[in-house]
């Protein structure tokens, strides 16, 4: 009783969180405003976006079939593509939910449901790692402008207030960091909260370690690579297809990629209301794109890679339907 009631109350959550900032992106919009915006669109550019997001599928597959085959060399690239697109599709209802559900549509005798469960913690790990070296280019190497916006936005005027007691709460910070961190260390055996936080830890080290193992090192991160561009690239294609934001080039959609990815970190079901807030959010106040036209880009971005998902995730599941009547071979 006590797991279900914890269930319901955290998907319950998951969608008063999406519900509440669909709503906050949402309420202010020009619903007039935003239909002649989406007449303007350039559908051409959003099938492209849509093709590049299926290649990132493809390449996810790819990537994770390498971590399977030493479990088990049965299972094909292809059941590998198609368990990636029922994740995705999955994780449209229950964030977080497509791990589960593809860890168990691949399980075979040779390898069990844990073991497939594990490598797709390690294939995690390398998306939080790229991920991490994405935000260390558009902050710290202010790639694209992002590292001077919040420099003249936030950091020069808290500096300008609050003078030296700025860096005594950067040191605070860290200071406050490392204790958690020994905290985590120190309780991780005891404390729930500290075990997850350090299986967390662990598994991205894990996934980093894993890759000096690896044979086929190359094509594992060129995998890892491809998937990112074809992110990156997908905004760009947005944003050629949406002539209100035309002006936003390369670099920025790098911008842009970086908030849509935040959304992964919130437990919203697919991103539904946290993509586009985030997103919406970045585009209003980095490039002063209205917040009524920012909403459309959104909409445009995160909708045409839901539905996406929903075709390919359902192919996906019935391929995986039918390979599983084939005996020996998934």
């Amino acid at each position: 009783m006590g797991n279900k009631l914890g269930a319901i109350l955290k998907y319950t959550l998951s969608f008063a969180i999406a519900g509440a900032l669909l709503y906050f992106s949402f309420r202010n919009v020009d619903w007039d405003s935003f239909v002649n915006g989406l007449k303007q669109t350039r559908w051409v550019w959003v099938g492209l976006s849509c093709a590049l997001g299926l290649l990132a599928f493809v390449l996810r597959g790819l990537r994770w079939n390498m971590l399977l085959k030493p479990l088990d060399k049965n299972i094909s690239r292809m059941s590998s593509i198609a368990g990636a697109c029922v994740a995705n599709l999955v994780n449209c209802i229950i964030p977080y939910g497509g791990e589960i559900a593809r860890s168990g549509l691949l399980s075979t005798p040779g390898a069990g449901f844990g073991k497939i469960l594990g490598t797709v913690a390690l294939e995690r790990a390398w998306d939080i790692i790229f991920l991490g070296a994405v935000y260390f280019l558009v902050l710290f190497c202010d790639w694209g402008g992002a590292g001077s916006f919040f420099a003249d936005a936030i950091w020069i005027p808290l500096k300008a207030r609050f003078g030296g007691w700025v860096w005594a709460g950067v040191v605070l910070l860290a200071l406050l960091l490392a204790a958690g961190i020994r905290a985590v260390l120190a309780f991780r055996s005891t404390n729930r909260l500290c075990q997850r936080i350090y299986a967390f830890g662990a598994g991205v080290w894990n996934g980093f370690a894993s890759f000096t193992r690896m044979k086929k090192k190359g094509w594992f991160l060129l995998y890892s690579i491809g998937i990112w561009v074809c992110y990156w690239f997908m905004c760009v294609m947005i944003a050629m297809a949406f002539p209100a934001v035309g002006h936003i080039g390369v670099m920025d959609a790098l911008l842009i990629m970086a908030a849509g990815s935040l959304s992964s970190l919130v437990p919203a079901p697919g991103g539904f209301g946290t993509y586009h807030y985030f997103v919406t959010l970045t585009l209003s106040g980095l490039f002063g794109v209205p917040w009524d036209t920012g909403i459309i880009y959104a909409t445009l971005s995160h909708e045409s890679q839901a539905l996406n998902m929903i075709i390919t995730g359902s192919l996906g599941y019935l391929y995986l339907l039918l390979a599983r009547k084939r005996p020996g071979r998934l």
